[in-house]
């Protein structure tokens, strides 16, 4: 049956499992070399959980590799005046060039064979990913489909063969994500009794940034999946719902790492009296001058690794562009959407940002476009606009590596002046925690998707 452009993410829930051809010349090194994405294609293909076909292809060791995994790969077979291809997928009829001097001059122009272009653009698949042919989507973009797909149908299988729930799915993501947060807390807690006055305080302060690194990855998977289905302006309410609370998460999540910071060295803020106002990782200045405020100063003098990574120009520019979109959502002019198509199809869903964003972006040195900024819609319409989906990615990668990073950087062993004795039970403690087997590392790195 042919697909022709049916987007198998339009119903929800999602009846209809997307099907993938995967053009393999593009990617003969990154097979050979085990390349991390391309590994999680060929992963998430040997659960059989939908159909992801890969094209024919000359090369004994990319073909080992592929049969290690015991994929699915197309064969394309002359049988009178035509090709047809045959796979555990599809057995069809898919070409009517023939000429063997045509196929050898298509493939010497464009770099990949006729009968591969043809069966892309055959509408037996949904998407094909490739590197070189047109219309295809790159292999980030599949991963999101395919990740989509499994968690809107809570299909949580691993790749060790077995299934988990949501509960444990949501767990181990989160873990893989950020490890340096769970090897934090397992610290604090071996070392609970040094905290005696504010144990509890931090214990909760830990426990509500794992569950807003958890809740922030749930708001992006709707945003995925917002933005990768077919757009209508039925979309926007879900999309501005989803977005807001994304971005309360993250500007809640720095607010969180600001008060671990101040606890765990003892910076002497509160959050119980007038000094909470004071603590906040937002420090909005001119590159020219050095930050002033209080926090900044106990932090430079107890905390000076953690003091210089955070005013770095990257990170301090990450941290302070997104408070105005907060503050935008929270206190002034709501996000707007912005639904943009042609000829009666809507193909792009933007969300309009107050201006403050892009300028804090651009007077740091960093391009907005990397962020999602619509240049030319927003000089058509005046205002600024932001592909959601790529706006989303983006941030939320990089709110992932500042929080592994500043917990991997939080030096308990140096801040509470601690023996060697007390830094070996730390260790085991560790070590003990990644032997489990519902949360050590082969179950992080069995999940796929």
């Amino acid at each position: 049956m042919r697909l022709h452009n049916a987007n198998p993410l339009d119903h929800s829930p999602l009846p209809t499992a997307p099907s993938l051809l995967v053009h393999t010349q593009s990617f003969i090194d990154d097979i050979k070399n085990r390349e991390v994405s391309i590994m999680r294609i060929l992963k998430i293909a040997s659960l059989e959980t939908c159909p992801i076909v890969f094209t024919p292809i000359n090369n004994i060791e990319v073909n080992a590799v592929l049969e290690d995994f015991n994929l699915d790969i197309a064969s394309y077979y002359l049988q009178s005046n035509y090709y047809i291809v045959k796979c555990n997928y599809i057995e069809a009829r898919f070409s009517d060039e023939t000429d063997p001097i045509f196929l050898q001059n298509f493939e010497k122009e464009r770099g990949y064979s006729l009968n591969d272009s043809m069966l892309m653009n055959s509408g037996y698949f949904h998407y094909h990913i490739s590197r070189t042919a047109p219309r295809s989507i790159n292999i980030h973009r599949s991963l999101d489909i395919l990740q989509v797909y499994h968690v809107k149908n809570r299909i949580f299988k691993a790749y060790t063969d077995f299934e988990i729930g949501q509960f444990l799915y949501d767990i181990i993501s989160t873990n893989r994500q950020i490890p340096n947060y769970k090897t934090l807390f397992i610290a604090f807690n071996n070392l609970r009794a040094a905290f005696s006055e504010d144990g509890e305080t931090i214990e909760n302060l830990l426990q509500s940034l794992n569950d807003r690194m958890m809740l922030m990855n749930k708001s992006v998977m709707e945003l995925k999946y917002q933005s990768l289905k077919t757009v209508t302006n039925n979309a926007s309410s879900d999309i501005m719902y989803h977005l807001s609370y994304f971005v309360i998460l993250v500007t809640s999540s720095f607010d969180n790492m600001a008060w671990i910071i101040n606890y765990m060295y003892k910076l002497d803020f509160s959050l119980f009296d007038k000094t909470k106002n004071k603590v906040k990782l937002q420090n909005v200045y001119s590159p020219q001058n050095k930050p002033n405020d209080d926090y900044y100063k106990s932090l430079a003098q107890k905390a000076p690794v953690i003091h210089a990574f955070l005013l770095t120009n990257e990170i301090s520019c990450f941290i302070d562009f997104i408070y105005p979109l907060r503050d935008s959502i929270q206190h002034r002019s709501f996000i707007k959407p912005l639904t943009l198509g042609g000829k009666g199809k809507s193909d792009k869903l933007l969300i309009w940002f107050p201006n403050d964003v892009r300028k804090t972006l651009e007077e740091r040195g960093f391009l907005a476009e990397n962020y999602g900024f619509q240049k030319e819609t927003s000089e058509q319409m005046n205002r600024d606009y932001y592909d959601i989906y790529i706006f989303s990615k983006k941030v939320h990668q990089e709110v992932v590596e500042l929080v592994n990073t500043v917990c991997g950087m939080i030096d308990l062993a140096v801040s509470l002046k601690i023996s060697p004795e007390e830094q070996q039970k730390i260790s085991n403690g560790i070590a003990s925690f990644y032997s489990d087997p519902f949360v050590g590392l082969k179950v992080q790195e069995a999940m796929i998707y």
